[in-house]
């Protein structure tokens, strides 16, 4: 299993100068032993390391993988063997009842599919989790750290390491290493599209595909080789970009490969002629979407308050093609779902809005109640036809809230980060489109 994971990724491998180890540890005697780890190879992106957080018997902390001072082959198959190296020292993984430790092979980890890029995952896993981080005593102590943390969960979250499975272990993500460069310039007349691949990597084995979409129909498809466009450094990047002519309120698909696989798609449109004329009309108060990007990107701090971020949220589903209704907002509703839509077909969504975590026990658990309430109530007037979802819409990024999803998806609760939210933000150039959207966010909800 592992050969196999590391024989997909061998001509990536030069593309992952930025690799990262995050872990959480536990004192179990004199020993330390890995909780759950994260193995992130990646091109070198701008910003350091986290710092690390440390109590008596609980330890996070990151490091680049170069700082251990072995190959990455080593590493995992030490890890294999029960054993993960990290700087200055060794964290066990036993194996507990296991004749040895469990692997797996995830070809399409499901964080990438959400952001529509190709991350590959290995799984290492050992004994049952629960004996290493017994609560309420674990909670308590890691309030104790000099940089305090209100529960486990929440310092996993902040170092973005996944607290789902059962069992303690480690995950490999082999993240893109080509991807849509959305810098790229769309207009009426000549546009100017790019894609980004990590240093390192042959550009003659790129190719970036695109299907052109003029007023609802496609007008061309086809890929650009690697050899013929033009490459310049950027950063930890090498850009790659061509010329195309595309008529006024084009939107392209884009397709970024590398020797022959797909790593990321994404969407690039003349935002200055929407094919959307919601969106054309919004923008006469928002050009290009700006204070939507703003309020999503700063929603919760000092002068943008939860309410602007509900009130952001309605619109980009307006745009969309839903009919919203923000509920929430109004004086003396503040205990109602913050927004209700509608596709044109009548099938409804009940949407919950936060700028924090999704909060199971809580958040969650009220969306699933309302949720519930509404179908009673359709069903009682003859419409039980009628779908009703539930939605949870953060301003937290994925990666901040990945331990929550799976609780959520439980629930049939779709989840919509940060991400999610400004992916939409960005769909809205297309005609309106909501029976497929809403498709797609009941499947995101049955993923559980």
């Amino acid at each position: 299993m592992l050969q196999e994971f590391l024989a997909g990724i061998e001509g990536h491998r030069p593309g992952h100068g930025g690799s990262i180890l995050t872990y959480l540890a536990v004192r179990v005697g004199d020993d330390w032993v890995l909780y759950r780890g994260q193995i992130v190879l990646k091109a070198p992106r701008k910003g350091g390391l986290m710092s690390s957080v440390e109590t008596k018997n609980i330890r996070v902390a990151e490091c680049y993988i170069k700082e251990i001072g072995v190959e990455l082959e080593q590493i995992l198959l030490r890890a294999s063997e029960g054993e993960l190296l990290v700087p200055g020292g060794i964290l066990d993984i036993p194996k507990g009842d296991r004749i040895a430790l469990w692997q797996n092979i995830v070809p399409f980890h499901g964080f990438g599919l959400q952001m529509q890029s190709r991350q590959a995952a290995l799984y290492i896993l050992g004994d049952n989790k629960h004996k290493y981080l017994p609560q309420p005593m674990s909670d308590w102590e890691i309030r104790s750290a000099s940089t305090p943390y209100d529960s486990i969960k929440e310092l996993l979250g902040h170092f973005g390491l996944d607290d789902g499975p059962d069992s303690i272990g480690l995950e490999v993500i082999a993240a893109e290493v080509a991807a849509v460069d959305f810098a790229s310039e769309v207009s009426g007349g000549v546009s100017t599209i790019r894609m980004r691949l990590a240093r390192g990597l042959d550009p003659e084995k790129a190719a970036l595909g695109y299907k052109l979409i003029h007023q609802g129909n496609v007008v061309d498809r086809t890929t650009i080789d690697g050899r013929d466009m033009t490459w310049v450094e950027e950063g930890d990047f090498n850009i790659g970009y061509f010329e195309l002519k595309t008529p006024a309120a084009s939107v392209l698909q884009c397709f970024a490969n590398y020797d022959g696989v797909t790593q990321h798609f994404g969407w690039l449109g003349d935002l200055e002629a929407t094919q959307n004329p919601r969106r054309t009309a919004y923008e006469t108060i928002d050009p290009s979407l700006t204070y939507i990007a703003d309020v999503i990107e700063r929603a919760g701090t000092k002068g943008y308050p939860s309410r602007d971020f509900e009130a952001v949220v309605s619109w980009i589903f307006w745009m969309l093609g839903f009919s919203p209704a923000y509920i929430g907002g109004a004086t003396g509703k503040s205990e109602a779902a913050d927004i209700v839509v509608n596709t044109p077909l009548g099938d409804m969504a009940i949407i919950e809005c936060t700028t924090g975590h999704l909060k199971p026990d809580q958040k969650l658990a009220v969306l699933k109640s309302r949720v519930l309430s509404i179908r009673k109530k359709l069903e009682a007037s003859a419409q039980g036809h009628l779908q009703v979802l539930g939605v949870i819409a953060t301003s937290l990024a994925r990666e901040h809230i990945e331990h929550e999803v799976e609780s959520a998806r439980s629930l049939g609760i779709c989840v919509l980060s940060k991400e999610d939210i400004l992916d939409l933000s960005g769909r809205s150039i297309l005609l309106p489109d909501a029976g497929n959207i809403y498709q797609v966010m009941l499947r995101n909800a049955a993923q559980a």
